[in-house]
């Protein structure tokens, strides 16, 4: 999909430039995964006991906070493995402008949902992931 699928796109519009091509397909790929992560996340915080209830977030910690259900589980695997392989895409993409910014981020990414995972707070963490989707 990324060297096949979304070059065809700005080829469709008249972008010349393959460099511009990879770049549009690498941020297609992005907002695939984003929009498809953010629907699974989104899914499982509705079936959740603190969907639109900040009080839930907390409520009997650590208690009700150790076993995860199997779907939240699987959510932040998945989340915690994309955060991982791009901080290892920036190191072998073409340096960018923007390089210690991403890698920056990537890092401190990485350490919240680790930390969040590790301290049982995976509710507030995962509201916090559906919130920092968009943005990303």
């Amino acid at each position: 999909m990324l060297h096949n699928v979304l070059p065809l796109i700005p080829q469709y519009f008249g972008v010349k430039s393959s460099r511009s091509q990879r770049r549009f397909g690498e941020t297609g790929w992005f907002l695939c995964y984003i929009v498809l992560s953010w629907s699974i996340g989104f899914s499982i915080w509705r079936d959740s006991p603190y969907y639109m209830n900040t009080r839930h977030l907390y409520a009997n910690y650590p208690e009700d906070h150790v076993l995860m259900p199997y779907s939240l589980k699987w959510y932040y695997l998945v989340q915690t493995a994309f955060w991982i392989s791009n901080l290892y895409t920036i190191f072998v993409e073409e340096r960018r402008k923007d390089h210690m910014e991403m890698l920056t981020h990537h890092v401190v990414t990485i350490a919240l949902v680790v930390l969040s995972y590790t301290f049982h707070f995976t509710r507030f963490g995962h509201v916090f992931m559906l919130v920092m989707d968009f943005p990303d």
